[in-house]
């Protein structure tokens, strides 16, 4: 009689299913969940879950507060062309100024930029030299298209702007909502890499960056300019972001809560809701065209 040794194999389980097993659970949780519910649902596919383990899964991070939640980014958003018909350097390339800045007879003006290099700028474009050579040309901005020409690394850049005006519904002055992208071509206009769309209006902007991660900027607390009270903040919902995450609202809501009249004297002001309440009237009413200035 022979007797046979069966053994188990040993399988590594698979850790892409794990990871969309986690996934499911933390959406099945409302996009959050202990450690422990994830723990479990790791072992019934027999892994010894760890928190060093989440911590390296790709669409899964630790909030603040402790809780696991999924990582969400949208879809990068960019509206400027894969391809485009490159307009050139405008002919005839002018000479390398050498003397100061000034305005030349014919409108075209000589300059210095930041980093020292020279400009001759006019109606054909913005020209750029260092050493005497040319190394960057800006087409003329027409309808908010440009097209920048880094000749040191053969590459076009595109910084586009395009002005949106919303009517008033109440027949106030018409809001201007500004979308701004940009993108990177090869010389011989080929898309290389899509750059962040913004759309802002007043002292209100989203971006959107190539990653697909967004931005949120705004202001509270009283009205652009103020000495006291207003103030810009920013949200994102990029971990990576070194501000604060779009769940902070911490800052923001202890901001608006600071009555500016006692900040500014130290003194409670019994009237500080209604002086708040009026400068928000008078804001909206500014924007809306109905400003008696």
């Amino acid at each position: 009689m022979r007797i046979y040794e069966v053994t188990a194999k040993e399988t590594k389980p698979n850790m892409a299913k794990v990871l969309t097993a986690l996934k499911k659970k933390l959406k099945d949780e409302g996009g959050a969940a202990g450690f422990d519910p994830l723990k479990a649902v790791a072992k019934k596919m027999n892994v010894d879950l760890t928190p060093t383990m989440l911590k390296g899964m790709s669409g899964i991070k630790q909030h603040r507060d402790g809780d696991y939640i999924l990582e969400t980014k949208n879809k990068p958003f960019n509206t400027l062309p894969k391809t485009i018909n490159p307009l050139g350097i405008a002919k005839p390339i002018p000479q390398a100024p050498t003397g100061p800045d000034k305005t030349l007879e014919n409108g075209m003006r000589i300059g210095t930029d930041k980093k020292g290099n020279r400009t001759v700028s006019g109606g054909a474009g913005k020209y750029t030299f260092k050493d005497g050579k040319l190394i960057a040309y800006a087409t003329p901005k027409i309808a908010g298209y440009q097209e920048v020409y880094d000749l040191k690394n053969k590459l076009i850049k595109i910084p586009a702007n395009t002005v949106v005006k919303v009517p008033s519904p109440i027949g106030g002055k018409d809001s201007e909502v500004v979308v701004t992208q940009s993108a990177t071509y090869s010389m011989d206009g080929k898309q290389i890499e899509a750059g962040k769309t913004k759309v802002a209006s007043g002292d209100v902007a989203m971006t959107q960056h190539p990653s697909g991660y967004q931005d949120f900027e705004f202001g509270a607390g009283g009205l652009p300019g103020d000495a006291v009270g207003y103030k810009r903040f920013k949200v994102s919902n990029d971990p990576a972001d070194k501000g604060r995450s779009m769940s902070d609202y911490r800052d923001y809501e202890k901001h608006i809560s600071v009555d500016p009249i006692a900040k500014r004297t130290g003194k409670n002001n019994p009237d500080a809701d209604k002086a708040r309440i009026k400068a928000r009237t008078a804001r909206s009413m500014r924007q809306a065209g109905f400003d008696k200035q």
